[in-house]
């Protein structure tokens, strides 16, 4: 969840999709620097499909690629 606030606070008000994804990649850099332990938890977990509290995270995902695929 503070990876996602920190990115997204970063990539409001970009459009330019090459933009988009070098913010997105700078942020997950940056967060895996200052919270390694946090980013191999979260990148070793597998979202479960059917877990209510995995929506929100799916959702997320889609619409940032919904918005660079549109731009």
């Amino acid at each position: 969840m503070l990876r996602s606030i920190v990115c997204l606070q970063r990539i409001n008000g970009l459009d330019d999709p090459q933009a988009l994804l070098r913010t997105e990649e700078q942020a997950t850099r940056d967060f895996a620097r200052s919270h390694h332990n946090r980013y191999r938890v979260m990148t070793q977990f597998q979202l479960n499909l059917q877990d209510p509290e995995a929506v929100p995270l799916i959702q997320e995902v889609f619409s940032f690629l919904k918005r660079v695929l549109q731009s």
